[in-house]
């Protein structure tokens, strides 16, 4: 789409000049006297899209062909901002064979501007829009958003206001179908027998004269075809043929071949039952549309396909209907179509991969009418999860590791940080914590000591995961019992008590002036005791 955005020469001279005189008009007028205007230059482009033709006013096409058209908008005056933009673009709306478009721009505080485009077509053929195909650009060619339809019939709000000048300009582009209707004949016309109502009969390629007693190709087995009354054909060059007995009008289909050489033949029905006789008309196979499927990886996990999100091929959606089964997958552009689907309602189902979630519904229902459908699906894949262990052992010897005989040791705390996560455990009976459901990264483990315990390995000891050695993490804490010294007290030897002294001492401890006896008692003591050192 990038290559219909490259402005020609002329356009980029001509938005020069409107910006060379494109200045700040608070050097002339007030700004309160400054309105915003809508630049009609270059309103409305065309281009043939299937066909790659470059954007212009004019554009040709076949049936088959798809029509992209662009709408400029952009305000000319500086330090102003018109208010809720609107677009509407007046396409044709029945067969016709060249017409020309009308595009009107408005705001709520600006004079509203068109544009026209025409296009013509190499056949008589309707133009009929995409639905999904309304998109907003801006001035650097990015996608801002996709619109809502109905920009064909009352128009769609943009739902912005706009400044002056270019930096703000955008640009809307829808696309639309051209579709050819059955060309019918110059045919001939016949009277029917009686019985036949005039809107049975339909158009014989035969005159009046010859056509009298043969069949007029009408549905109805019992009408023949008499001078004198007008029965019309939907199409040329095919010859009808009644059915055998058990095959109903609309199980029929037209045979290349004439009613004479066609009895006792299929009638290119989808029923192997029905078989042509001569005598009744047998209608067209009904229209065939076209369902595309859309993937793409929603990686902000939204729901929404937004700019940037990438497609994704090689899924799978199986569709499903009445006497209807088909398996398709996603090209290379995410796209999957089923070009030959009747009219009717379909079930399309994705077939889930391993590791994604599906952002938009795995299932959808979806009724074929008169137009092509389009479905998208997005998908989010999943983050891998990883666990981080970590164990708790007592270090009898110091050496760091766990030996046979040390024992796992429970009821200690451990914390982990890190992804901005904090979560802590406690040691089960065989000293261990699990981490789980922990996103790729690197996290720290750090134990809480405990009292009388010293620890032999790092405290506080950081794991990534993944790592080059293992998926999941694995962390050991050692820790060793702080040994406590023991006192050991000998015994205390006192000398006799002989003289006054002594005896005052100890009468002065009985009747309470224990502190005076207990300090002379003291001087007096040999203490013998003795501590053990380590």
């Amino acid at each position: 789409m990038k290559n219909l955005f490259k402005l020609t020469k002329k356009k980029i001279i001509g938005a020069l000049a409107v910006l060379a005189i494109c200045v700040p008009a608070v050097t002339i007028f007030a700004l309160s006297d400054l309105h915003p205007v809508l630049d009609s230059q270059d309103l409305y482009k065309i281009a043939n899209r299937t066909n790659s033709a470059t954007w212009g006013t004019s554009a040709t096409a076949d049936p088959g062909q798809t029509l992209s058209f662009l709408v400029h908008i952009h305000n000319n005056v500086l330090e102003t901002t018109a208010n809720n933009i609107r677009v509407q673009a007046v396409i044709s709306s029945g067969e016709v064979t060249s017409y020309t478009s009308t595009a009107h721009v408005q705001a709520d505080n600006a004079s509203p501007i068109s544009g026209t485009t025409s296009y013509t077509f190499s056949s008589p053929a309707t133009l009929e829009y995409i639905p999904g195909s309304t998109v907003l650009y801006n001035h650097f060619n990015q996608v801002e958003k996709n619109l809502p339809d109905g920009i064909t019939t009352g128009g769609v709000n943009l739902g912005l206001n706009l400044q002056g000048c270019w930096e703000y300009e955008k640009w809307v582009i829808f696309q639309a179908k051209v579709v050819a209707e059955p060309v019918n004949p110059t045919l001939y016309f016949c009277s029917t027998e009686s019985g036949c109502s005039s809107t049975q009969n339909y158009k014989t390629t035969e005159s009046c004269s010859t056509a009298v007693g043969k069949p007029c190709y009408t549905s109805d087995s019992s009408c023949k075809a008499t001078a004198g009354t007008y029965c019309p054909i939907p199409n040329p060059t095919l010859y009808f043929c009644s059915t055998e007995s058990g095959c109903s009008s609309t199980q029929n289909y037209k045979t290349t071949e004439s009613c004479s050489t066609a009895v006792g033949k299929p009638c290119y029905t989808s029923d192997s039952s029905c078989k042509a006789t001569a005598g009744t008309y047998c209608p067209l196979p009904p229209r065939k549309h076209n369902l595309e499927v859309i993937k793409f990886n929603d990686e902000n996990d939204n729901g929404t396909l937004d700019t940037g999100e990438p497609y994704l091929a090689g899924w799978s959606f199986k569709v499903t209907g009445d006497k209807f089964e088909r398996t398709i997958t996603t090209d290379v552009n995410g796209k999957a179509t089923i070009d030959d689907l009747l009219a009717g309602d379909y079930k399309v189902s994705e077939l889930l991969k391993d590791g994604w979630t599906c952002t938009t519904g795995l299932n959808k229902n979806v009724t074929i009418k008169d137009s092509d459908e389009r479905l998208i699906y997005g998908n989010h894949k999943e983050s891998k999860k990883y666990t981080i262990e970590g164990k708790k052992f007592e270090d009898l010897n110091g050496n760091s590791s766990k030996d046979e005989n040390e024992t796992w040791l429970a009821d200690w705390k451990i914390k982990l940080t890190g992804n901005g996560l904090t979560v802590e455990y406690l040691t089960d009976t065989n000293g261990r914590v699990v981490f789980r459901d922990l996103n790729a990264g690197t996290y720290t483990l750090t134990e809480e000591m405990q009292a009388g315990w010293k620890n032999v390995t790092p405290m506080a000891q950081t794991v990534t995961i993944p790592n080059e050695k293992s998926i999941d993490g694995y962390v050991q804490f050692g820790n060793q019992k702080i040994p406590q010294p023991q006192e050991i007290v000998a015994p205390i030897t006192y000398l006799p008590v002989t003289g006054p002294v002594e005896m005052l001492a100890g009468t002065l401890a009985t009747i309470g002036i224990g502190s005076a006896g207990f300090m002379y008692r003291k001087s007096r003591t040999k203490k013998h005791s003795k501590y053990k050192k380590f």
